[in-house]
């Protein structure tokens, strides 16, 4: 695939996921009904007299695993930690429960994975949120065709926070479909799924296409973030049907919105995100600078 192009889709898919989390953060945790009864169909930024548009923790933590690898030209874990804790420390707008404990005993000097294993466990190793997957893409493509890389970076981005198996099978599943996707590579979902070992993961991805609208599940837990993302790119037919069906779901809206934005705008590319979208987007030039930073890095 020719640079052209694929600069198309860097953009598109990092610009992508930060339109995501912004449509969706305003809803965070209202239901379907709730947001059909305050706003109709969301089919645009929220802005108010309180308000302009704005991204949350997904676009952030995105942004720190990207200008971390432009910055260091490689994946640089304790980097990339000490980002995380250094925006955790100017107030985290929009942290997780289990991305603030794990962040806050970094702070205190533990290692990052000490601190996630702690943490998990300290959950009877229950704890499976989406915190990970919604900031896994920068890894996908800087690493667009080394897929050993993909998988092995991706693990250990993820455990930085996250340690449970359940979150990093799935983040290496979206990394792995999600380069591919950018370069308009098809294969069957079996192919994907051999490299995992998690069956929760396997059977999620597995059934993600043929799940009832109705009854997918919008919470924070990992899986049910990446069966939306699946059942969406199953079932939607653009960049703007995608988004605006997945936020007015409900439920995790941002991060949805945020995983979702990244996978459709990294097939689509940019040309194909709505331009009432972009010329709103919050630090569109930061974002823009992350995404050809890393096409200019590591893409010869």
């Amino acid at each position: 695939m020719d640079k052209d192009t694929l600069r198309e889709k860097y953009l598109g898919c990092i610009l992508g996921a930060a339109i995501g989390d912004t449509l969706g953060a305003p809803v965070e945790r209202l239901s379907h009904d709730e947001i059909k009864k305050q706003y109709g169909k969301i089919t645009d930024f929220i802005e108010d007299a309180d308000h302009s548009p704005f991204w949350t923790d997904d676009t952030q933590m995105i942004l720190d695993v990207a200008e971390s690898y432009v910055e260091h030209s490689d994946c640089n874990p304790d980097d990339i930690a000490q980002r995380f804790v250094d925006w955790y420390e100017k107030g985290g707008r929009g942290i997780g429960f289990t991305t603030s404990r794990v962040l806050w005993f970094i702070k205190q000097g533990m290692k990052p994975l000490d601190a996630s294993r702690m943490v998990w466990d300290e959950s009877k190793q229950q704890l499976a949120g989406n915190g990970a997957l919604m900031r896994c893409a920068p890894t996908a493509l800087a690493r667009l065709n080394d897929k050993d890389k993909i998988v092995s970076e991706t693990r250990t981005v993820g455990e930085i926070t996250h340690f449970d198996p359940r979150s990093t099978e799935s983040c290496v599943f979206f990394n792995l479909f999600l380069s591919d996707i950018v370069q308009d590579i098809h294969h069957d979902l079996s192919d994907y799924l051999v490299t995992l070992t998690e069956q929760d993961v396997i059977s999620t991805v597995e059934s993600a296409a043929s799940t009832d609208q109705d009854k997918l599940s919008k919470s924070g837990y990992v899986l049910d973030t990446l069966k939306v993302a699946m059942w969406a790119y199953a079932n939607c037919v653009d960049f703007e049907d995608a988004l605006i069906t997945v936020v007015n779901l409900g439920g995790d809206t941002d991060t949805n919105g945020a995983v979702v934005g990244a996978l459709f705008g990294g097939q689509y590319g940019i040309s194909g995100i709505p331009s009432r979208w972009l010329e709103k987007l919050d630090q569109r030039e930061r974002l823009e600078k992350a995404a050809l930073g890393l096409l200019d890095k590591f893409i010869s």
